[in-house]
């Protein structure tokens, strides 16, 4: 997959969350977009 920029809604938590830090650990730009503050700062 060619570097691209990735949005993931939900990504805070759960398999959202897996997607956001697989996609990230493959090098690409990740926006992870939720609704609970406390699990932003972990993310």
């Amino acid at each position: 997959m060619e570097q691209r920029v990735a949005i993931v809604t939900g990504g805070l938590r759960g398999l959202g969350r897996a997607m956001a830090l697989g996609l990230a650990r493959e090098g690409h730009d990740v926006v992870a977009v939720g609704h609970i503050d406390a699990d932003v700062v972990e993310v």
